[in-house]
């Protein structure tokens, strides 16, 4: 099925959030002489002017479209303009796009393997908002502080997450739960707390920006959180430590690292803990176990 919008429609009953128009729409075409409405390739859009600015308004998205680079100057989209387009693949926003990813934006999009935001500024991915999609790559913009519950929940394509040029400073609960093949992930400068990777069994290597005053890195394998009095707990250990030298899967925790997270450890498969040299809160122990209140050696 395909639908011709006149020159002469001035409006269109679009909600704040869904399309008159089905998704399942072959075709959609607006007349080229329309100044309120556009189309591109089974995309429709609406056409703000203000003042001696054209910016443009995402309202539909067609039946096959497989991949869709917004147009330059989009600012603002439906919604629910991008839910359940199974046939889309790839996603790329234009730069300066400032609108939120909203609340569950691209569920039910079956076929999404690739986002490109790199060059938008929206500063929140909402709830929920890539859940169940089978995303293998996404970049995020710079302007980026905020991921919402679940936003991306069992994404489980997905093997990389690079943060680390954004100004993220706050994640929601489960919004990684079930990205179960990821292996490195890189956070800013801005992160106040590590979020959860509990189920993230691959994952081997994190990174953390060095001018981070709430955490840091150490061996990309573990995670310390800084207290404001100087103290530093040991937040995270990497599922998936590397062997070492002699086939072991050990790590070793700093000598200014004064308390351990209850749940550091949890996913952790390791061989040892040792201790490094000078640490007075703690010892290795002959079965891999670091306790607290000895001298290490």
């Amino acid at each position: 099925a395909s639908i011709h919008i006149p020159a002469t429609v001035a409006s269109i009953g679009f909600s704040d959030s869904s399309s008159p128009f089905p998704n399942t729409l072959k075709e959609v075409i607006v007349d080229a002489d329309n100044i309120k409405y556009l189309s591109e390739g089974n995309v429709v859009y609406e056409i703000i002017e203000t003042g001696d600015s054209t910016t443009y308004k995402l309202v539909f998205i067609g039946y096959g479209v497989t991949e869709l680079v917004m147009k330059a100057g989009t600012t603002d989209m439906l919604e629910n303009v991008f839910r359940s387009h199974t046939s889309l693949q790839k996603v790329v926003f234009p730069e300066g796009f400032p609108a939120d990813i909203g609340y569950t934006a691209f569920q039910g999009c079956s076929s999404l393997t690739t986002v490109d935001a790199s060059n938008a500024s929206f500063a929140s991915i909402e709830q929920g908002a890539f859940n169940n999609t089978p995303l293998t790559q996404i970049s995020f913009p710079d302007t980026l502080t905020t991921i919402g519950v679940n936003a991306f929940l069992n994404c489980s394509e997905l093997t990389a997450l690079d943060l680390s040029g954004t100004k993220l400073s706050s994640v929601g609960n489960g919004a990684f739960t079930g990205c179960t093949s990821l292996v490195s992930v890189s956070m800013p400068s801005t992160l106040e707390t590590w979020p959860g990777f509990g189920d993230s069994g691959k994952l081997s290597k994190v990174t953390i920006a060095s001018d981070n005053q709430n955490l840091e890195s150490v061996d990309e394998v573990m995670v310390i959180k800084k207290g404001t009095d100087g103290t530093k707990t040991l937040t995270y250990v990497v599922p998936n430590v590397s062997r070492d030298d002699d086939g072991l899967r050990s790590v070793t925790i700093p000598k200014d690292v004064t308390s351990i997270d209850i749940s550091a450890f949890r996913n952790a498969t390791l061989d040892a803990v040792y201790v490094e040299e000078g640490n007075t809160a703690m010892s290795s122990m002959g079965n891999g176990a670091a306790v607290i209140g000895s001298n290490g050696a």
